[in-house]
């Protein structure tokens, strides 16, 4: 799964989705934490945890109900993505 915090009109999110979208990320989970949408978090209450850091928006990796350190920076972000374990073919 992975978490972006921030408002989607900041540069910063925009930023932080393009890195995400220029990787191919078949079964994964990507969510959007405006975090002003109240309603984003009655349906998936741990978003209440991923926030902004330093007043940026943020990426989560996580897996396996695990975390990676958050990061506002789309680099960073693309090395996390990259160092994520592909699905294994015919896994399920």
């Amino acid at each position: 799964m992975l978490v972006i915090a921030g408002p989607l009109a900041a540069d910063g999110t925009k930023t932080l989705l393009t890195a995400v979208r220029r990787r191919y990320l078949p079964r994964s989970v990507i969510a959007l934490h405006p975090l002003d949408d109240d309603a984003i978090e009655a349906l998936v209450p741990f978003l209440t945890q991923q926030t902004m850091i330093n007043n940026k928006p943020t990426a989560y990796v996580c897996e396996n109900y695990v975390c990676k350190l958050p990061t506002n920076d789309p680099q960073k972000l693309q090395t996390l993505l990259a160092d994520s374990p592909a699905p294994s073919a015919g896994k399920r």
